[in-house]
């Protein structure tokens, strides 16, 4: 699963190479990088650069320096019970970060 998260997070850094530094070829981070957890579930690049990626039980914000964590808590999601697919990570225009999880956003 480490490796996974590495490879994604590489990937991630390389395509965002004005915030990581023009000659980067790629950065690993992982979580003796302060990532919380090895599985990432899904990333997005919000408006300003920074990049939100969503694990099993938090959403980490990476301003690339260091990892935000934001803890996921049933009680903040709203339902949607129509909704039966796989994790979505969304970053809007104004810089909100949106997870929509199986019947929940």
């Amino acid at each position: 699963m480490l490796l996974f998260a590495r490879n994604i997070l590489t990937a991630a850094v390389a395509l965002c190479p004005a915030m990581a530094g023009a000659d980067s070829g790629g950065t690993t981070l992982d979580m003796s990088d302060g990532l919380s957890e090895s599985w990432v579930r899904c990333i997005s690049q919000m408006p300003d650069g920074r990049m939100a990626v969503a694990t099993t039980a938090t959403i980490e914000v990476y301003d690339w320096t260091r990892f935000h964590t934001v803890k996921l808590l049933p009680e903040d999601a709203c339902p949607l019970p129509a909704y039966h697919g796989d994790r979505q990570l969304t970053c809007d225009s104004l810089g909100y970060v949106w997870l929509r999880n199986d019947r929940t956003l």
